[in-house]
């Protein structure tokens, strides 16, 4: 393969990450507002476990008559950190495999 048609395999690559790539500050926003369904835009599986947990979290603040609902701004928040850690490792991976 010559120069010239590897550098155009190689923006080619680059443009398919940029498209498939996720925004962090989307992540962030999702999860802020939605919780445990806004990371299933990080992750599938990553999203399920956090619904869940959300769930479980829903049940603690109905049994402690709402007093549970302290909770509930700190687990968004941690959600919203790891939906950072999660999407800028995703980006990483793309970026990985479109130089390869």
């Amino acid at each position: 393969m010559s120069e010239m048609e590897q550098s155009k395999e190689l923006t080619r690559n680059l443009a398919m990450v940029q498209i498939n790539s996720k925004s962090p500050g989307l992540a962030i926003v999702l999860v802020l507002i939605f919780g445990g369904l806004g990371f299933f835009y990080v992750s599938i599986m990553g999203g399920i476990v956090a619904f869940f947990l959300e769930i479980i979290l829903w049940v603690i603040i109905f049994i402690t008559f709402g007093i549970g609902i302290v909770l509930l701004p700190f687990y968004h928040v941690l959600l919203a950190i790891a939906a950072i850690i999660w999407v800028k490792r995703y980006n990483k991976s793309l970026l990985a495999k479109a130089l390869k």
